[in-house]
């Protein structure tokens, strides 16, 4: 008998102290809310994703973005392992020069620096090229990017078919 009285007694105070303890925490318990109440504010919507395309070229060699350390480095505009030349953005009037700044690297519309140190400038014979959807967009890097867009930056004197066979490379991805 004194064994069901000592363990009910210690189920009390545990449950006491439990109980004491969320009535005296500061922090509010969450509230989880239904798909019909979250937030479909246009700066962030619950549901919409775009995804778009791009490539990067640098004297001919295409550039690689399978390495983990471009991967899922932004809840907003991200590239996953699976397939890193595509972009996914999950909020809105998100720019090109949003997604660049998320990973190791750094574009601006004259230089490229890779996520490996090199440096890749406009000069007199070679120059960084933007296009999107087959466009020359020499202001890609602010435009948003809209869904199932494709951006080829190019560096490199390529002539008209070098550019055009990237163009085809980034359309059939």
């Amino acid at each position: 008998m004194s064994k069901f009285v000592f363990i009910g007694l210690t189920s009390l105070v545990f449950i006491s102290g439990l109980a004491f303890f969320f009535a005296t925490s500061d922090k509010p318990l969450p509230i989880l809310k239904s798909s019909e109440n979250q937030n479909t504010s246009a700066e962030e919507p619950a549901d919409a994703e775009i995804r778009a395309k791009f490539l990067i070229y640098t004297n001919g060699t295409r550039r690689d973005f399978s390495d983990s350390r471009y991967h899922n480095l932004s809840n907003e505009v991200f590239i996953s392992p699976d397939k890193p030349s595509e972009v996914v953005v999950l909020k809105e009037k998100t720019t090109w020069n949003d997604f660049f700044m998320t990973l190791p690297m750094k574009i601006t519309k004259e230089c490229l620096t890779t996520g490996t140190g090199q440096v890749f400038c406009s000069n007199e014979t070679k120059s960084l090229k933007f296009y999107i959807n087959d466009i020359l967009s020499p202001g890609a890097l602010t435009r948003e990017i809209e869904d199932r867009d494709r951006l080829l930056i190019s560096f490199g004197s390529e002539v008209e078919d070098k550019i055009e066979l990237q163009l085809k490379t980034l359309s059939e991805l």
